[in-house]
């Protein structure tokens, strides 16, 4: 295969692209390391690394016709300032545009769309599956609804995933890079009163390979696991896993307007359509991240929610 990912020094893209380099696959990667760094990817003579915006249709369309992948990979995204909207439209709606017009044009085997689970917006049952109306409430959230709708208006062999938090090596989004960062540098922590659903990088990499062997599967997929934990069951297995005792009680916030109280989606139909499901639990996999994050540390934090204010850390 020849397999473009656009966003592919982010945390999935830069996973994938080690994982497709070590089977043989040629790679190529466009990234613009808004949320992610050059030293993610891996100096390989399988991998062509473009610097550059997928809003960019003129580097896009060179890149492809470079490159002429057989496979893509849709990870790019913006989402790091709830507030600029123009910011988002512009990349998860005409970039993604730009991504699926080339991708037409070099008649791509397979696509496959990286979604949040956020276009749900807030549960409207307690098991949410896929043929439920999307409410999204966020300019991430409804930009993302906004490409993901104009890829189905293509006649590519697409998969979107509409995905749980993913975790592992280089995940510096959401709750556990948070927690370890906080609690290794001896700083207070507060849990938002949300429930998650949590998928380990590995499962997840098998599922992608499942994906990218079958073309004949479309359409918008669920992909999770079967249960989902409270931020404080999150909280306090990374603090297990580091090993230091805390002398308070962590605070349990409400969470602000612009998020959800839950995400558990129904994963029926990506089980039953892929054979698959996750193997790896919560447990080994926070263990695992954790001595990940003591080897290599964490720096930047990215998060596509407002900063609580509600909660004085003294």
């Amino acid at each position: 295969m020849r397999i473009l990912i656009t966003g592919g020094a982010g945390f999935l893209g830069s996973n994938l692209v080690v994982h497709y380099l070590s089977k043989g696959h040629d790679v190529a990667v466009i990234d613009n390391y808004a949320t992610s760094k050059p030293e993610n990817l891996p100096k390989h003579p399988k991998l062509l690394s473009i610097e550059g915006t997928i809003v960019s249709k003129k580097i896009l369309d060179e890149l492809f016709d470079n490159f002429n992948p057989t496979h893509v990979i849709h990870s790019a995204a913006a989402y790091k300032d709830l507030y600029n909207w123009e910011e988002d439209v512009l990349t998860n709606i005409l970039g993604t545009i730009n991504v699926i017009r080339a991708s037409i044009r070099h008649k791509v085997m397979r696509f496959v769309n990286f979604q949040t689970a956020l276009i749900y917006g807030e549960p409207k049952s307690s098991f949410v599956d896929e043929s439920q109306s999307l409410q999204p409430i966020t300019s991430y959230s409804i930009s993302k609804a906004s490409g993901e709708q104009f890829l189905s208006l293509s006649k590519l062999s697409f998969i979107s995933l509409r995905m749980s938090t993913i975790y592992g090596p280089n995940h510096f989004n959401g709750p556990m890079p948070t927690f370890y960062k906080r609690i290794s540098e001896g700083k207070k922590c507060f849990c938002t009163n949300t429930r998650r659903n949590f998928v380990d990088l590995r499962d997840f990499i098998e599922l992608m390979d499942k994906i990218l062997q079958n073309n004949n599967v479309i359409g918008f997929y669920n992909m999770a696991s079967d249960k989902d934990y409270s931020i404080k069951q999150i909280f306090d297995l990374v603090l297990k896993n580091i090993g230091v005792k805390i002398d308070y009680e962590v605070p349990i916030i409400e969470p602000n307007a612009d998020d959800i109280s839950s995400f558990r989606l129904d994963p029926k139909k990506i089980k039953k359509d892929f054979n698959w499901s996750c193997k790896i639990s919560l447990e080994d996999g926070v263990r695992d991240l954790v001595s990940w994050y003591k080897e290599n540390g964490v720096e930047n934090i990215f998060s596509h929610l407002t900063v609580i204010q509600n909660y004085n850390e003294d």
